[in-house]
């Protein structure tokens, strides 16, 4: 009987091995098309209320990398308004599904990559800020699409229903641009991966990409976690290798940063809390120890001559 039922369960292993082979084989000749999937994720992406409808021009099976195996994708993504209006877009999704809820017969995304996304976010003089999503995108629906995916994961986790089993959104190599209208400059991130995570205790965040400072790629990284029970948020970010004389070309308040020649590493961090002010922390060093000679003299130089002279 023992023996009948390991011959039962290598017989099972064997098969969905073979499946297995069979499917890579064929994905390896390009993408199977599951066009019929194509309204339900629709459904599945738009808000209960329909205030912003999805709509997806393909719905494709892929061989993505080793790593990740096959994924569902989606391509040609927009988001549309009450009016019919674009409000966000985005080249391609990559989706993975609750099997689960598959066998309840609903589908719900359990994790969302938007790869290649464009997002601009723009700070308006009263210090607003409005987010866009996509080429076409009004920067009004931009906000509408970022408060729903922020409302998905601050939700607690595991209610049955389209999105309430999301618990992790990425951006993939996505490009994002800050407008600040305020100052009138404009930062550019031409490379920018993030990460949003749900878990018990609420929102982590993570992100990694490249700025953009007066032609020079500054290495930037992130994170970041907001607590639902209490309010509480922090957030930190860091960068490597700036040269302070290409940030000193976009602000002429760090004019006297352009006599350094050398690179320096930064980085800062703010904790919020409901019941208590703002805290901000920054810190920045020269890359190399033999450089500290160079950055004092362009801040403690002058006072060195008065008190000497």
């Amino acid at each position: 009987m023992i023996r009948r039922a390991g011959i039962i369960a290598t017989e099972i292993v064997a098969g969905i091995m073979i499946v297995a082979a069979l499917l890579m084989w064929r994905l390896s000749a390009g993408p199977i098309s599951l066009s019929y999937l194509t309204p339900y994720i629709e459904a599945a992406l738009s808000s209960p209320d329909g205030a912003v409808v999805t709509k997806i021009g393909s719905t494709e099976l892929v061989w993505a990398s080793w790593e990740h195996a096959v994924d569902l994708r989606a391509r040609d993504v927009r988001a549309l308004g009450p009016d019919g209006k674009p409000v966000a877009s985005v080249p391609a999704l990559a989706i993975r599904l609750s099997v689960s809820a598959l066998l309840h017969g609903v589908i719900a995304p359990t994790r969302i990559d938007m790869l290649g996304p464009r997002l601009r976010l723009m700070r308006q003089a009263d210090g607003s800020f409005d987010l866009g999503l996509g080429e076409e995108a009004s920067l009004e629906g931009g906000d509408a699409v970022g408060r729903g995916i922020i409302g998905a994961l601050l939700a607690p986790p595991g209610v049955q229903s389209a999105a309430g089993l999301l618990n992790r959104v990425q951006i993939v190599n996505g490009e994002f641009l800050l407008d600040d209208r305020a100052s009138g400059l404009t930062w550019r991130a031409p490379s920018l991966d993030l990460d949003l995570g749900r878990d018990q205790e609420g929102i982590s965040a993570w992100l990694r990409g490249e700025l953009d400072i007066g032609g020079q790629l500054v290495p930037i990284q992130g994170g970041g976690r907001f607590r639902r029970a209490t309010g509480e948020a922090e957030a930190s970010l860091s960068f490597r290798g700036m040269e302070p004389e290409f940030l000193a070309e976009r602000l002429a308040l760090l004019d006297p940063l352009r006599r350094i020649k050398l690179a320096i590493d930064g980085s800062a961090s703010i904790s919020l809390d409901a019941s208590a002010p703002a805290s901000i922390s920054a810190m920045t060093a020269p890359r190399a120890a033999s450089s500290w000679s160079a950055w004092s003299s362009i801040w403690a130089g002058p006072s060195s001559r008065r008190a000497g002279g």
